[in-house]
Parts: structure tokens; C-alpha cells; sequence
């Protein structure tokens, strides 16, 4: 059936737009007209054949960037803000993937949008009229068939990266300063450059062995007239970000920080987030390492167990970076006094709570971790709570084989269709209606498996860690910085909130008595 046909002579009459997306250019140096030429051909050849005319400049959208997100792709809102417009017929694209590639919320967004402005997609194989409800079906079904296709494409590229990393060669985009990128066969590797690389031996061993700050060696090397690679001068975050990169001691690292899709007041934004340590994938490289690898674990130690603080001052508080405000979610500060006791305070305006005394703080975090946490880590050991990762593993792998097998279901149930003339269209739409509710069941269960899969711990080391960190919390030979460091090793986070008093508590507290309070410890597991 021709378009004129399906839609009456007049649709010929009426406004089409031409929408042209692809995920990314083959070649950098080409424009966003040259990447799109030839599916621009095809569909202008289509509509001249179809229409009588091809699509004035002023009805063509063109785009170069991923399907999955529309909030990100300018020249599709553009598109669907124009069909609102009664003269706008429909648009034209390669395919309905085009439109779309993203989750439930995308796909439904385009199919509503083209329902009730009355129009249609038209495609070089087929034109979809979503207000009828058989070709809205089709229409869905090719949205989430290419968004599963992306998801699946996309894990398999991934499993590509990993298993080249795992070769050892460098995948990124830019080589890490002091290594250039080259390419031997058909792998990416690094080899020294010698004019940078001396800058990163003397960063460690400034670090390492002189005890300097990132902020020190930042300096030194502006004085020294050494240039970073991609900015103008060195500063302090640069430079942490090379004492922490694996390559330098002859690694490749792969998956450290991932864009990943939060929820944020109410909305689904992406974020790049640190993955956690098990996500992250270290190899041997094939590249010369920069620095001694004996080095490079030092300056790891050494990382893990400062916090950032102020270059020209001393720690002096020992939950720096960990004790935090459960009102407002701020990082409580140290607050001293001269004449009394040192106290932590909400740095929110006017503050959540009271200020506390810091000693009886410190106390209340010894007990509640040799008396709450630890006995709950042990537990863990005993119970064997280690390996139940392993099983929520084997059922996420029992989920996603039934996932396969629904699909395999779908796909026979559209073949029958489609060789047997007799097979009732009644008979499809209902078995059809039960394989999708199901698949949708078994989509959810995989996706809160995934989600409450638990980390792979080793409890028993842990509650080594946990014993040395009270140990040295009650030692008063311990320095701040000591302190600091294992507490920061075993703990993610410290809540404090403070209890409301009743009249009889609040005589007692005039009398000198410390207000009480509350922790919520979250360990670092």
C-alpha cells in the first residue's frame, strides 16, 4: 500500500519532516551533513517517489549523537514539538529506532506524541498511524526490540573492553601524562614519553619519600616550568589523580568511574560515579611501567589513609571526613576552644543540633563499634554471610536464562503469525498480552536481583581491621593523623543526631551533663 493510498492524496499536500540521527561519526574530520548523506539520499529518493517532492532545508533535522535519552538530543524536540502543529503530516526516518532507543519512558513519550498530534512515522518499509492500535503495537514492539538490541550490543562491547584490558592493552581515549598511545596490530598499548616522564617519577618520590602534599608538588612542578598535558598549570587535583593512576606501575585499569543514571529531585540524570573496588578491572599492561611498582603501592597506602586537608594546616580532627550531620547530610566540624573542651558542631544556619563535646563523641563511636558492629561482624563470619553473593549470582543467572527463553516464546509466536494465514488475530493478542506480562515480571525480578546483589566481603578480615581501628581509638599515644587513618580504613560514615531532652533531662544537662545523642555507623565494607 503507497503512502497516498494509506493516508489519502492530500497527505501530499501537507508538511513532512525528515529526521536524520546516527550514534557517532566513522570519521572525526567529517560533518554532520557528510555522516548522514546517504540515508539522507534514501529518504529524500523515498519521499520524491512517494510524496512527489523532496524535504525543503527547513523541514530536516539532523543529529549525531546516542538514541537513548531524549533530554539529550536537541533536533528530536525539536521534531516533537513540531507535530503539535495540525499542517505537520509526519516524519519521516530510516527506521522507528531512529526515534528512539531509550527506556519504557522514552518509547512511550514518542508513541503519545505521535498518537494525539495525528501523525504518522513513515518509514522506506513501512509508515506506522499510532492512532491505530495493531500498528501502535508494531510500533512499541520495534522501540523495545532496538532498546534491547542497544542493551545487548552494548554488553557485548563492553565484554570487549574487559577482555582487552585483560590482554593488557590501554583503551582510553587520552594516554595518561608522561605515556603516549600507539597502536601494535590491532591493539591500543602505551609507550614513555621521555619528555614527560620525569615530571611523574619526581611527583612520587616527592610524595613518598619527602611526605609532600599534592598541593606541594603541584607547586614544585610550576616552578620547575614543567607543562601538563591539557591544562595550563599543574594543581593539586591533577596531580592526585596521577598518584592514584595504576598505570604508572606498568597496570591498565578499566571501568574505575562510570556514567551511571541516578535519580536526582524527582528526575533520572547521569552521573560519573567511583564503581565499587570488585567492578573495577586491573590487568598487567603491556607497556613499561614509569614508576617501581614497591613505589607506586606506597603512594596507594599513603592515599588511602589521608584525608584532603588544608596544606598549610595540621589534622587535628580524628573523623575528618567521616562524621557527618544526619539533619542536613554536612560534614560536622571540629570546633575548639581555648578554655573548654573541643566540640563538634552542624556547620548548616541556624545549626540541626547542638554541638557536642568531641571526647565524649570519639567514646560513644569506641563502644558502639566494639559493642554493636563488631559482634555483628563476627555473626557474619559465622553465619558464613560471605557467600551470599555466590547465591544471588546463581539466581540472576536462573532470571535472565528465563528471559531467553520468553524471547525465544515471542519470537515463534510472530513467526506463526506471520506463515499461518489462519492463525486468529484474538488468539495472538491474548497469548501475546500473557509472554509480555511475564517478561515484565521476569525484567523486574532481574533488576532487583542485580540490585540487591550483595558485595563479596571477607567478614573475617574485617573484623581484624575493626579490632585495630578500637585499639588505636583508645590509645591516647596515637596521634590524629593515626587515628584519623583507621578509622577512615574500616568506616564509610558517621551520622550524629541529637535526642530531644524532657524536663527532667534538661536539669541534669544544666548540671554538666553531656546531651544525648545518636550515631547510625555505616562501615566500609
Amino acid at each position: 500500500m503507497t503512502l497516498s493510498e494509506k493516508l489519502g492524496n492530500e497527505s501530499r499536500y501537507k508538511i513532512w519532516l525528515l529526521y536524520l540521527r546516527k550514534s557517532r561519526q566513522d570519521d572525526p574530520n567529517e560533518t554532520v551533513e557528510e555522516v548522514l548523506a546517504k540515508h539522507e539520499t534514501q529518504l529524500q529518493e523515498w519521499a520524491e517517489r512517494e510524496l512527489g517532492c523532496t524535504i525543503p532545508e527547513e523541514n530536516i533535522y539532523r543529529e549525531i549523537v546516542s538514541g537513548e535519552s531524549i533530554d539529550a538530543r536537541e533536533e528530536i524536540k525539536k521534531v516533537l514539538a513540531r507535530i503539535e502543529d495540525p499542517a505537520v503530516a509526519g516524519v519521516i526516518v530510516m527506521e522507528p529506532s531512529r526515534l528512539s532507543r531509550g527506556d519504557l519512558a522514552d518509547c512511550s513519550k514518542i508513541i503519545d506524541s505521535f498518537r494525539f498530534s495525528h501523525s504518522v512515522v513513515a518509514t522506506p518499509y513501512m509508515t506506522y498511524d499510532l492512532e491505530n492500535k495493531m500498528e501502535r503495537k508494531f510500533f512499541k514492539d520495534e522501540l523495545l526490540r532496538s532498546s534491547e538490541f542497544l542493551e545487548y550490543t552494548k554488553e557485548i562491547l563492553f565484554r570487549g573492553r574487559i577482555a582487552a584490558v585483560k590482554r593488557g592493552c590501554f583503551i582510553g581515549n587520552h594516554p595518561p601524562y608522561g605515556y603516549n598511545k600507539i597502536k601494535i596490530g590491532k591493539d591500543h598499548t602505551l609507550e614513555i614519553n621521555e619528555d614527560q616522564a620525569p615530571a611523574v617519577q619526581l611527583a612520587y618520590d616527592m610524595y613518598v619519600n619527602d611526605g609532600a602534599t599534592p598541593y606541594q608538588i603541584a607547586c614544585r612542578l610550576n616552578e620547575l616550568g614543567i607543562k601538563p598535558a591539557r591544562i595550563d598549570k599543574w594543581k593539586k587535583d591533577s596531580v592526585r589523580v596521577m598518584l592514584r593512576n595504576p598505570h604508572y606501575a606498568g597496570y591498565v585499569a578499566f571501568n574505575q568511574k562510570k556514567f551511571t543514571q541516578v535519580l536526582e529531585n524527582g528526575k533520572i540524570v547521569k552521573r560519573r560515579l567511583a564503581q565499587p573496588v570488585e567492578d573495577v578491572i586491573i590487568a598487567e599492561g603491556k607497556h613499561t611501567a614509569i614508576v617501581d611498582r614497591a613505589l607506586w603501592e606506597a603512594a596507594q597506602e599513603r592515599v588511602a589513609q589521608n584525608p584532603r586537608i588544608n596544606q598549610f594546616t595540621h589534622l587535628k580532627n580524628p573523623l575528618a571526613s567521616v562524621l557527618f550531620c544526619k539533619g542536613c547530610g554536612q560534614v560536622m566540624a571540629l570546633h575548639p576552644y581555648k578554655h573548654a573542651e573541643d566540640r563538634y558542631t552542624c556547620k548548616q544556619r541556624p545549626p540541626c543540633y547542638k554541638s557536642v563535646k568531641a571526647g565524649a563523641l570519639v567514646d560513644a563511636l569506641v563502644v558502639s563499634l566494639e559493642e554493636a558492629e563488631l559482634p555483628a561482624l563476627e555473626l557474619k563470619v559465622t553465619n558464613g554471610d560471605g557467600d551470599a553473593r555466590k547465591i544471588q549470582q546463581r539466581l540472576l543467572v536462573k532470571l535472565e536464562k528465563q528471559m531467553e527463553e520468553y524471547r525465544a516464546q515471542e519470537e515463534r509466536q510472530y513467526d506463526l503469525l506471520e506463515t499461518n494465514p489462519n492463525y486468529p488475530q484474538d488468539v495472538f493478542e491474548r497469548r501475546n498480552k500473557a509472554l509480555r506480562e511475564k517478561m515484565e515480571e521476569c525484567q523486574a525480578a532481574i533488576y532487583k536481583a542485580k540490585s540487591a546483589l550483595p558485595q563479596s566481603v571477607d567478614y573475617a578480615e574485617r573484623v581484624v581491621a575493626l579490632k585495630a581501628a578500637i585499639d588505636i581509638l583508645r590509645d591516647d599515644a596515637a596521634t590524629i593523623e593515626e587515628k584519623n587513618r583507621v578509622v577512615k580504613a574500616i568506616v564509610e560514615r558517621v551520622e550524629f543526631s541529637s535526642v530531644p531532652s524532657d524536663r527532667e533531662n534538661r536539669k541534669r544537662l544544666r548540671g554538666g551533663e553531656v546531651s544525648p545523642f545518636e550515631l547510625h555507623i555505616s562501615l566500609r565494607l
